[in-house]
């Protein structure tokens, strides 16, 4: 049936090469089978000799490539060990960083705070030399700095005063300055021979702490007796007038 075909396929390759090789000993003479027998002998001794050959050859390949992966897995085993070192070292640096930016950061507060503490005692210091400095100048003629150097420094002392009495005394100190030049300049706008700008002297005794409400009343007072004067008119009639 069709199960037994393959079988009886090879029965009947291996029957008809058995009647070819009996019909190559019937034909041929003894010394042409000799001679071939001698022949398959040799090839089946090369055909032996190459199939140890290759097993040999392959043996060796397949032990060079168990070393190597032998060695492998000792490489990466020691590659391991040393990562895990250099990541303790990392760990280590890591640590000995962040002590150091603990000390660092410790040292730049105190550093902080004493600059801040220079910064207050020349702040103070400025303070108290400022009444001398203001008059000094005031009285060579320049009020506009005078005026200037005490508008600068008059926030930082009053932001100041509520922490210490120092720093209460040297605003009241300069406070005081102040009010001295504040009332020279009226003095000054309000005589007859006065020679200072009424707009100026506005700007400088409003720079000295004077209210702008109270300055302005002064500026037309001080105006008005301007008027008078280079008109020559009595001032009730010219406040009527106005």
């Amino acid at each position: 049936g069709v199960i037994g075909e393959p079988e009886s396929s090879d029965l009947g390759g291996k029957a008809a090469a058995h009647k070819h090789a009996v019909e190559l000993i019937q034909t041929l003479p003894l010394s042409r089978l000799l001679v071939c027998s001698t022949q398959l002998r040799r090839e089946a001794q090369d055909v032996e000799s190459g199939l140890h050959a290759i097993v040999q050859e392959s043996y060796t390949k397949f032990q060079v490539t168990a070393e190597v992966v032998g060695e492998v897995h000792v490489r990466s085993k020691d590659m391991e060990n040393e990562l895990v070192d250099v990541l303790s070292s990392v760990q280590k640096v890591a640590e000995g960083t962040e002590q150091v930016n603990a000390r660092l950061s410790s040292g730049r507060e105190k550093v902080e705070q004493l600059e801040g503490a220079r910064r207050v005692l020349q702040l103070l210091r400025a303070t108290r030399n400022l009444p001398k400095r203001m008059r000094e100048l005031y009285a060579s003629g320049n009020a506009q700095e005078a005026a200037l150097r005490y508008s600068l420094i008059l926030p930082s002392v009053s932001r100041l005063e509520n922490i210490h009495s120092t720093f209460l005394e040297a605003r009241k100190a300069i406070d005081a300055t102040a009010k001295e030049l504040r009332e020279d300049i009226s003095r000054t706008m309000n005589s007859t021979d006065n020679q200072i700008d009424p707009g100026e002297a506005v700007r400088l005794r409003i720079q000295l702490g004077e209210s702008p409400e109270i300055m302005k009343d002064a500026f037309l007072e001080s105006t008005a007796a301007r008027v008078l004067a280079s008109a020559a008119i009595p001032e009730p009639g010219f406040r009527a007038a106005c």
